[in-house]
């Protein structure tokens, strides 16, 4: 545990949040020039043309699982507040620890009360009751059969969603 984490864990979590904070720093606000569209029968022709910027949403549901926790975790807590969000971060119940220390760094270094939260337990319906919850956002990682629920639930509620889920990316080596 201590070689994984002094080793794998903390430094690519280090690594991802210098990443997202770097990233923040940068402006993506970018202009799409206008450009004509032709008549079809779905819709008139005319000049078309946008506008790209970040925008954060409000509240993200960061749910990480029970291997890597801290890396996981770190790869959707720093892009949701790289954009401006507030997080609830929930961590599987196999392990914890990781985040609840994670937490209190944020504490520590001053993170305003209600940007970075934590909430746990053991049970399925605490990760149920954020994908219920209000949350704008989530960012889920697990396995298929749970990755499907949060997924039809987030679209029931046209909430944003992020799954990344296990035994999707097999490799051949």
């Amino acid at each position: 545990t201590l070689t994984v984490g002094s080793s794998l864990q903390v430094p690519q979590a280090v690594a991802r949040f210098h990443r997202y904070a770097k990233g923040a720093l940068q402006d993506i606000n970018q202009s799409l020039a206008p450009s004509i569209m032709p008549t079809t029968p779905l819709a008139a022709g005319g000049v078309i043309g946008g506008q790209v910027f970040r925008q954060p949403v409000g509240v993200v549901a960061c749910i990480s699982p029970y291997n890597f926790p801290l890396v996981s975790m770190a790869g959707k807590v720093g892009p949701a507040l790289a954009t401006g969000n507030t997080i609830v971060m929930k961590p599987a119940p196999q392990d914890p620890l990781a985040i609840h220390e994670f937490a209190q760094i944020c504490e520590d270094v001053g993170f305003p009360p209600g940007v970075v939260n934590l909430v746990t337990g053991s049970a399925p319906d605490v990760g149920q009751a954020l994908v219920e919850s209000s949350a704008a956002k989530i960012f889920f990682t697990g396995s298929v059969e749970v990755g499907r629920g949060v997924g039809v639930e987030c679209a029931r509620r046209m909430k944003g969603s992020v799954l990344e889920l296990g035994g999707k990316d097999p490799m051949i080596v």
